[in-house]
């Protein structure tokens, strides 16, 4: 077997259990196993608690203070604000939820749970000289981005309802420091300025753990439990446009932006594959909590993960 017919096997692998979680979700809702308060206590469950403590460990773990580089930050932010703003352009005639389901999951890619595998693939076929430079430099963007990916997807979701005025955006800037998974990421950065881990070795890491641990599996089964199959027949065209956009277009910015301002390899390498990731699993709770579109969402992120091994071997083809 060939460097990158292993590679496919590995990446498919990774993200073959995603598809069944969602078909599993699918099939419970379909038998009656779970009932539509069932799905919004589990909504609530995942927003509230397991996806707070999943981003505050994420976050909190990484290297902040030192190692952040600077040209790679600015590039994978480049490419996000733009990503976002043509998301926005993009979908002006939709409606609010719809719009916000749409541009939310441009902002919020799957860096953490299918990035982070793809570069630890990367870094495994490179010599420990070069592998370590893309590590260190995933790790550090992963930590300042994860705070941005959220802050923007609640801004996508609650502006399409607000609308871009004065009032609007001051009444999404009220709503931004009382949500959840904002004080959670504020709350890892501070302590990963303190100290990276700053939990390790306390009583409170590992409980923090278990419950970080639920957030993924079960976002996927809601997702599953969420999914309107029609909706894949019904917006095919903006499930199409979404995927391109996300997987294709966004990291085609963020690479022209790296090479622009000369980022060492496994630097730009970091940001492409961030950039690169299908929309988060975790979004189709953040959906039916902030007003967007669940079934939509959901949709969203069955298409972006079966069209992501393709797009992302492709683009580790260009980069490598």
């Amino acid at each position: 077997m060939s460097a990158w017919q292993h590679a496919v096997t590995l990446l498919t692998g990774a993200l073959l259990p995603v598809i069944a979680l969602v078909a599993l979700g699918l099939a419970v809702r379909r038998g009656g196993m779970v009932s539509e308060a069932g799905v919004d206590d589990l909504n609530r469950l995942v927003y509230w608690i397991a996806l707070p403590a999943q981003l505050f460990l994420v976050i909190s773990r990484c290297s902040l203070v030192h190692d952040v580089p600077g040209r790679g930050l600015l590039t994978t932010l480049s490419g996000y604000a733009i990503g976002l703003l043509l998301a926005w352009w993009a979908t002006a005639r939709l409606a609010p939820a719809a719009r916000g389901s749409v541009v939310s999951g441009v902002a919020r890619p799957n860096a953490a749970f299918i990035g982070l595998p793809v570069i630890q693939l990367v870094a495994g076929t490179l010599p420990a000289a070069e592998a370590q430079p893309l590590l260190t430099a995933y790790h550090v963007l992963l930590g300042i981005m994860v705070a941005c990916f959220n802050i923007g997807a609640v801004a996508a979701f609650l502006l399409p309802h607000q609308g871009i005025t004065g009032s609007g955006l001051r009444r999404t800037l009220h709503e931004l420091p009382r949500n959840p998974l904002i004080l959670a990421s504020v709350g890892g950065l501070v302590a990963s300025l303190i100290r990276p881990g700053l939990l390790s070795g306390t009583m409170v890491e590992p409980a923090l753990s278990l419950v970080a641990d639920l957030a993924i599996p079960l976002a996927l089964l809601l997702t599953g439990m969420q999914l309107d199959l029609a909706r894949l027949r019904q917006d095919p065209t903006i499930l199409v446009l979404g995927a391109l956009g996300k997987l294709v277009v966004v990291p085609a910015v963020t690479w022209a932006i790296g090479l622009a301002l000369g980022l060492d390899h496994g630097v730009l390498v970091a940001a492409v594959v961030m950039m690169a990731c299908p929309v988060a699993m975790a979004s189709t709770p953040m959906a039916r909590m902030l007003g967007g579109d669940p079934e939509l969402m959901a949709a969203s992120i069955v298409a972006s993960t079966i069209c992501a091994p393709v797009t992302l071997m492709a683009w580790l083809f260009v980069l490598l």
